[in-house]
């Protein structure tokens, strides 16, 4: 590590740094690394495939819901009338 450029190993620092820094504190990390520190690797990955998992059903629901909304008579009248009035502004 002594023979390496000063700015090479300030980059890599930075990188790794920045990295580490930018994973959001949350209950579902926090629960993957409490229980990966407890019982090991194993359950932190199927700890981190659950909570994927369930993200992905989240937002299917979520965005089907969205789409039904604005697939419905009046909201998408409102909506086709409010996005040609803006359109119409831009001229």
């Amino acid at each position: 590590m002594d023979n390496l450029h000063p700015i090479l190993v300030a980059g890599v620092t930075g990188f790794l740094s920045g990295l580490l820094l930018s994973i959001p504190v949350g209950p579902v990390n926090l629960t993957i690394l409490n229980e990966g520190a407890r019982r090991g690797f194993a359950w932190a990955v199927m700890i981190g495939l659950g909570a994927t998992v369930m993200e992905v059903i989240y937002c299917f629901i979520a965005f089907t819901g969205f789409a039904s909304f604005f697939t419905r008579g009046y909201v998408r009248r409102r909506w086709n009338c409010s996005a040609l009035s803006s359109c119409s502004s831009w001229e």
